[in-house]
């Protein structure tokens, strides 16, 4: 999947829960990350972090990346998580023009 031009990762929390779910007493979301190798740091939308209750742990000091200034912001715990992919879902198959009969 793909984020404009960035891939991104889905990543399945079991035990997050939405307000909704909450009321319900459901958990388990998924959330597409940006898979971006060379960064030292991930982000969450402030208001995603507020409306799954992530608990703040800390600070990150603002720093320098490759597109100049970035700011400082809250630390989450997101907890346990785990890749959100169906391992048994049929792969489209690729055309191989080599064993055609013509």
């Amino acid at each position: 999947r793909f984020l404009g031009p960035y891939p991104t990762m889905p990543l399945r929390f079991p035990n997050l829960a939405t307000p909704s779910q909450r009321e319900r007493n459901i958990t388990g979301i998924s959330l597409d990350w940006v898979l971006d190798t060379a960064a030292n740091v991930n982000t969450i939308n402030a208001q995603v972090a507020q409306e799954l209750g992530l608990k703040k742990v800390g600070e990150a000091p603002g720093g320098v990346g490759a597109a100049g200034g970035i700011m400082g912001g809250d630390t989450f715990m997101l907890g346990d998580c785990e890749l959100d992919i169906n391992v048994n879902a049929e792969r489209p198959k690729e055309s191989d023009d080599t064993n055609e009969e013509k």
